[in-house]
């Protein structure tokens, strides 16, 4: 968990209290290889942070396998468009090997993390950044 906090300190600032509620509500999940994180038709209730391991997201056209991205440890992972509009997901995120993650539930950031909204979105606009750099040519 500290190395987590440690992390996100390192790109934006966070107050004493949000790192204590990040302590409290962040879970700490290990996840064996070939492991779904989540499965294509379910909703993504969790934002994940790799500790380590390897994980792909995927989906399936014409009966065939498309990996989308691939994250590694000190990334951030989600289905973003399942995760915040809590509708279900098209793609799938499995690991590649064994991982270590903390994850967060979508309920906690809509429930509790009000207090700290504009710390959260600012660092989590930070962490999400250059996984759209990397896969939109536009950035």
């Amino acid at each position: 968990m500290k190395e987590l906090l440690i992390y996100l300190n390192s790109i934006y600032p966070l107050s004493h209290g949000l790192e204590e509620h990040s302590s409290d509500i962040l879970k700490f999940r290990e996840l064996p290889r070939k492991t779904y994180l989540l499965k294509a038709g379910h909703l993504c209730r969790n934002i994940c942070f790799i500790k380590s391991g390897l994980l792909r997201c995927f989906y399936i056209k014409d009966n065939n396998e498309v990996c989308s991205w691939f994250m590694k440890e000190g990334d951030v992972i989600v289905s973003v468009e399942s995760f915040f509009q809590q509708k279900e997901s098209y793609e799938s995120i499995q690991g590649i090997e064994d991982c270590e993650i903390y994850c967060i539930e979508h309920a906690q950031l809509e429930n509790k993390l009000v207090l700290f909204i504009n710390q959260f979105f600012s660092c989590a606009l930070l962490l999400c950044i250059p996984g759209f750099v990397s896969i939109d040519p536009c950035f």
